[in-house]
C-alpha cells in the first residue's frame, strides 16, 4: 500500500472511533501509540490524525498531541445556528417537491427509531437520525446545501453525544423528526421549517447548559460505561 493509501486506512478507522464513541471528548490520542497498534511509521498515522483535525473531530495541542475534540459553547453556538438555518432551508425546498415515494423513505427511517431506542443503540440511533436530515438535505435538489450540511454531520454528532447522555433525548428526538416530517407530508412547508428549527435549536441549548454545568444529566456515567461496553 502506498503511504496515501495507509494514511486513508488510518483516517477511515480513528475516524469510525470516534463517530462511534470509542474514543470519547478529552480522550488523548497519541500518534505513537497508534503507529504501535496498526504496524506502521508514525507519518501516516500524523498525517491522518491531522485531516481529523481539520475536520473539527481533534484537537491539535502544541507539545500535548491530539485529543478528541471538546466543544466550547460558543463553538457549539456557532455550529448549530449554522446547521439550524441550513437545514430549514433544506426542509423548506423539499417540502415544496416532496412526492409520495420520497415520504415514504423518510417514513422507513423513522420506522427504525423505536428499536434502537429500545436497545440504547447510541451509534445506530445516530446513524438514523443522521440519515435522516441527510435524506432531506438530498432531497432539496441543492447540492452545495447538502454538501454543506453533510460536512458539519461529524462536528453535530460529537456535540450531541452530551445531548444523549439525558435517558428521554432519544425519544425527544424521534418525537420532534415525526412532527417535522408530518408538517413536510401535509405541505406545511413555514411550520416544517419551524420544526426543524426548535428541534436543533432546543439540542443547542441543552448542549450548552450542561458544557457550562447548569445541567447535570441523571445516570450520565453510567450511559458513558453503557456506550463503551464497560
Amino acid at each position: 500500500m502506498t503511504k496515501k493509501d495507509l494514511t486513508q486506512e488510518v483516517f477511515l478507522e480513528l475516524r469510525s472511533r470516534i463517530l462511534n464513541f470509542k474514543l470519547l471528548p478529552g480522550v488523548r490520542v497519541s500518534d505513537k501509540e497508534m503507529a504501535e497498534k496498526f504496524g506502521l511509521s508514525r507519518t501516516p498515522v500524523r498525517e491522518a490524525l491531522i485531516r481529523l483535525a481539520e475536520q473539527g473531530l481533534l484537537e491539535a495541542r502544541h507539545n500535548r498531541g491530539f485529543t478528541v475534540k471538546v466543544f466550547s459553547t460558543r463553538e457549539v453556538q456557532d455550529l448549530y445556528t449554522l446547521r439550524a438555518t441550513l437545514e430549514e432551508m433544506a426542509v423548506d425546498l423539499t417540502t415544496k417537491n416532496l412526492d409520495r415515494e420520497k415520504a415514504q423513505t423518510l417514513r422507513d427511517i423513522l420506522a427504525a427509531y423505536p428499536a434502537l431506542m429500545k436497545d440504547q443503540n447510541l451509534a445506530g440511533f445516530n446513524d438514523a437520525d443522521e440519515a435522516f436530515h441527510r435524506q432531506i438535505a438530498d432531497y432539496s435538489h441543492n447540492a452545495l446545501l447538502a454538501q454543506t450540511l453533510k460536512s458539519l454531520q461529524g462536528q453535530v454528532r460529537l456535540a450531541r453525544l452530551y445531548d444523549h447522555l439525558r435517558p428521554v433525548s432519544f425519544m425527544e428526538t424521534y418525537r420532534e423528526h415525526t412532527q417535522i416530517l408530518e408538517h413536510m407530508t401535509r405541505g406545511e412547508a413555514a411550520r416544517a421549517r419551524k420544526a426543524m428549527a426548535r428541534h436543533i435549536l432546543n439540542s443547542m441549548k441543552i448542549i450548552i447548559k450542561i458544557l457550562e454545568g447548569r445541567e447535570t444529566p441523571p445516570e450520565a456515567e453510567r450511559r458513558k460505561r453503557l456506550w463503551q461496553g464497560e
